[in-house]
C-alpha cells in the first residue's frame, strides 16, 4: 500500500489458541491516538442533538461533552487537517474515519475492511 498521513502504531500480538498452541498467521494491532474535532454538530444526526446544539449555542465547549447515538456523521474536512485515518473527538464512535484515498488502497490490495461513505461538508 502507498503512503498515508495515518498516525498510528501498528504492533504484534502475541496470538494463541485457547490450548496455548500459537495461532498459524501472525496478528497485529493497529493502535491509533489521533482524535480530530471535525465532527459536524448541525448536519450530523445522533441522540441528544437539541441539547447539544443548545449548549454549543450557550458557548460551552465540545470538550465538555459526548455526543452518543449517532446514526449519521458528517465532518468537515478542513478541520480533518488531511489525515487519511482518525477517530473523531468528543463522538462515542467505535469505527475510525478513513479518506477516499485510503479506502481505494485498502479496497485496491484487497483488504476485506467494510466500508461506508460519509457526508463531508
Amino acid at each position: 500500500m502507498k503512503l498515508h498521513k495515518c498516525d498510528v502504531q501498528i504492533i504484534q500480538a502475541d496470538t494463541r489458541y485457547s490450548n496455548g498452541k500459537n495461532t498459524e498467521k501472525t496478528y497485529f494491532l493497529v493502535h491509533a491516538e489521533q482524535r480530530l474535532s471535525c465532527f459536524d454538530y448541525q448536519q450530523s444526526e445522533y441522540a441528544g442533538k437539541a441539547l447539544a446544539l443548545e449548549r454549543l449555542a450557550q458557548g460551552e465547549h465540545p470538550d465538555s461533552f459526548l455526543v452518543k447515538g449517532v446514526r449519521s456523521v458528517v465532518i468537515d474536512e478542513k478541520c480533518a487537517a488531511d489525515a487519511d485515518f482518525f477517530f473523531l473527538k468528543n463522538v462515542v464512535l467505535v469505527d475510525p474515519i478513513v479518506s477516499e484515498t485510503l479506502a481505494k488502497s485498502m479496497l485496491n490490495d484487497r483488504l476485506k475492511v467494510h466500508l461506508e461513505e460519509l457526508v463531508i461538508q
